[in-house]
């Protein structure tokens, strides 16, 4: 016989099968028809240590067991890591078993005693499970345990269940002894018990341990008492034996349970983690320092607890507002078929937003607890100026319908989330577009300021593949205005021709940088297109007319967010230049804007689309330096003013919880630019070179932020403004570049030019090429 201790139990437990004779050893047991005894005691042993169950050697007989052996396993520690494996019974006492994940276990029972650990992570089927009292049976996540009969707990042992795992034997059982069987979920785990759990004899505790959840779903008879230890207990079913629930632990479900004690730091809840619902208890008793936990989201969807017997009142009551919960909204918490007693030492709002609740007590028989909404001021959870503005409007808002699903969805917000909402609804973004649309005008006019000085260095009829080294007896005289070079001693050049008095040129540019303001992160790219005509009415002065197109994609905060800007640029230019090396550039000029925005607004995408309009214009002085010994060197000091206003039309949002209605904007710029450039001339292979470099410094003499305003799309509340970042009145401006001129009639020009200060950065790069005839 079996020397372990299931025999003692079930002895007298009979399976009904076809009418047979059991061989038990040498004994043959004739049996009633109808009815044959389950057979008990191992016919062959581990030899102990760790191995497989398919390694012949580790058995003492030598061979692996059949599906017909009863082995038993009294120490070490044996894994089956194959599928297939079957036996008749086996019997684990004081040693560990595991079924791996790849593994199958088959067998008409197994039985745990002395302290014995089993460890499914694959998948077994049995007919009957015992654990015994002081044994540990571990369904790992990913595990299966099929009993088609009973499995059964014994006082005082574990049964441990890993992350969505589905327990449903045929019948669960505790049988009596001392101690409470203990149901554990680690972790942030999550199991099911789906079969109701009952006695076999005598009131078998239970107690959960282990910090995950385990959900009771059946219909549970066992009598003895439920305990709470640690984690969550989630009655989905039904449990007819008193809980208590203890320090750090939480009782919580939409089904019903017997007579509820809530200790001191013990939770009673209701639903689940992610569904309101309705527990319905005996009796309940809240001790001091209790905390009832239950969300408001407006009748009929919010959490209750439904006593059939008295309630007794303490400790804390935490109210979760949901959508759908106003200022003035009155929800049932709590109510008694019997009397109601007592009331909460205190009522909070467990998120620790802008919304509190007033508590209401009806006592005596059929006393209930109510809940009132009662909405405060936004404007102490503002973090700047700008979450102010919004947090003011949303105060004045309240109580206008217009208005309700916007303050419902923000009332469900954890108070620290409100000033990234508050930011979510600002329109600060738009802000940054003007910025931008700024940056793109900035490498527009720097495409025309490239063109001018292509005139003043690239003039019409100079060829600089007739520069040669002469005689250095030649006098300066024989420099002629507006040529590529200074012609020093040793120079010849060829006159400007009076028929080459038009140019054209074509331009092609691309852009990028970002904005690292302390509202407002983003980044941006375009590129575009310049196409103009000049013509020179004297030596020294020339006029033209440009026209372009660019594009231009901004990217906020790696939000999904982004706006685009498709712009059509023209106007007029002029450059002059005099034999002493003073020269002026000009420009006047416009653009029409086409904006389309998709704003990460607060509950989902604010798209909208308008229209802008620019007017620009600079000035810009230099005078050339010649130095070296042929003059090659050009070194020019320049000073800058450039205006832009650019004007953006009103516009609509449609989409998220908070679209807005943006007003018209104006955005003035005026800046100058104190600088110079470093170029030097030369000729290769019959072409004239000359490399450059720059550098500046640019200041912003108006407001170097933007401010935009705005009111709800819906109607509700006031105008309010949002200011951009701040970007610096003061940059660095930096550049290199290359002019050739290839033939008398045709020039290019390729360059890169910068600017950055600690919060901004924009570069880009241009070639053009250039044709006179």
């Amino acid at each position: 016989m079996h020397k372990g201790k299931y025999s003692e139990r079930f002895k007298n437990q009979w399976v009904r099968t076809a009418a047979t004779a059991l061989l038990l050893g040498a004994l043959t047991c004739a049996t009633t028809p109808g009815w044959a005894l389950h057979g008990f005691g191992g016919n062959q042993s581990w030899n102990g240590g760790s191995g497989d169950w398919n390694t012949a050697s580790g058995w003492d007989n030598g061979t692996v067991p059949t599906s017909t052996a009863s082995p038993d396993i009294t120490s070490g520690a044996v894994t089956i890591s194959t599928p297939g494996t079957t036996a008749n019974e086996i019997h684990v006492g004081g040693a560990n078993l595991l079924v791996g994940a790849a593994g199958s276990l088959q067998a008409g029972l197994i039985e745990t005693y002395n302290g014995a650990a089993v460890t499914i992570a694959g998948s077994v089927t049995a007919s009957m499970f015992y654990v015994d009292a002081t044994s540990t049976t571990t369904i790992a996540t990913g595990g299966t345990l099929n009993v088609t009969g009973f499995f059964q707990l014994d006082s005082g042992s574990t049964l441990i269940l890993g992350d969505g795992v589905i327990f449903a034997p045929a019948q669960f059982q505790l049988n009596n002894l001392t101690a409470s069987a203990s149901l554990t979920v680690n972790g942030n785990d999550t199991a099911t018990i789906s079969s109701g759990i009952s006695d076999v004899s005598g009131a078998v505790p239970i107690f959960k341990k282990g910090t995950g959840t385990l959900i009771l779903s059946g219909a549970s008879t066992y009598s003895g008492a439920t305990s709470v230890g640690a984690g969550t207990l989630q009655v989905d079913g039904s449990i007819t034996s008193n809980s208590i629930v203890l320090s750090g632990a939480t009782l919580r479900g939409a089904g019903t349970v017997a007579n509820v004690t809530v200790n001191s730091g013990g939770t009673l809840a209701a639903g689940s983690a992610s569904a309101v619902g309705t527990l319905t208890v005996g009796d309940l008793t809240l001790n001091s320092g209790s905390i009832t936990a239950l969300r408001a989201n407006g009748t009929p969807s919010s959490d209750q607890i439904h006593a059939t017997g008295n309630i007794t009142l303490d400790g804390t009551l935490k109210v979760t507002p949901g959508s759908g919960v106003l200022n003035g909204d009155t929800v049932t918490l709590l109510k008694a078929d019997g009397t109601l007693s007592g009331t909460y030492a205190s009522v909070v709002n467990s998120l620790g937003n802008a919304l509190t609740f007033t508590p209401n007590y009806t006592a005596g028989a059929g006393g209930s607890v109510s809940v009132t909404a009662v909405q405060n001021s936004f404007t102490s959870f503002a973090g700047n100026a700008n979450q102010s503005a919004i947090a003011r409007n949303l105060d004045k808002v309240v109580g206008d319908s217009r208005a309700n699903a916007l303050l419902t969805a923000l009332n469900a917000l954890p108070g620290t989330s409100l000033p990234a909402a508050f930011t979510l609804i600002s329109p600060i973004q738009q802000a940054t577009v003007s910025t931008t649309s700024l940056a793109n005008s900035r490498v527009a006019i720097g495409t025309l300021q490239s063109r001018m000085d292509n005139i003043r260095f690239g003039s019409t009829g100079l060829s600089l593949s007739q520069i040669n080294l002469l005689d250095d007896d030649l006098p300066a005289s024989a420099l002629l205005a507006g040529t590529d070079m200074s012609v020093g001693q040793g120079v010849k050049v060829l006159a400007p021709t009076p028929k080459n008095r038009w140019g054209f040129f074509a331009a092609t540019n691309g852009n990028f940088g970002d904005i690292d303001g302390q509202t407002v992160q983003s980044s941006y790219h375009g590129y575009g297109g310049t196409l103009g005509a000049d013509y020179r009415l004297a030596r020294s002065f020339a006029v033209g007319f440009a026209a372009g197109y660019d594009y231009s994609k901004t990217e906020f905060d790696n939000s999904g967010s982004k706006s685009t800007v498709n712009t059509v640029r023209f106007g007029p230019y002029a450059t002059w230049q005099d034999t002493l090396g003073d020269w002026v550039n000009g420009y006047a000029g416009g653009a029409h804007h086409w904006y389309d925005s998709d704003r990460q607004g607060f509950g989902g995408m604010a798209q909208s689309n308008t229209t802008g309009l620019e007017f620009n214009s600079g000035l810009k002085y230099g005078h050339d330096f010649k130095t070296g010994k042929n003059k090659e060197w050009t070194l020019t000091p320049s000073f800058a003013l450039d205006y832009t206003r650019l004007n953006i039309d009103d516009y609509t949002e449609s989409g998220s919880l908070a679209p807005l209605s943006v007003q018209e904007q104006t955005v003035d710029s005026f800046r100058s630019t104190l600088g110079g450039t470093a170029a030097y001339g030369f000729t290769w292979k019959n072409i004239g070179w000359t490399p450059y470099v720059s550098t500046g410094w640019a200041h912003e003499l108006l407001d170097a932020s933007q401010t935009v305003s705005a009111r709800f799309a819906s109607g509700a509340g006031d105008l309010f403004s949002a200011t951009g970042d701040n970007l610096g009145h003061d940059s660095a401006t930096f550049g290199v570049g290359l002019r050739t001129a290839l033939t008398d009639t045709l020039s290019a020009t390729i360059s890169y030019n910068g600017e950055a200060n600690d919060r901004y950065q924009n570069h880009s790069f241009n070639a053009a090429v250039r044709v006179t005839f």
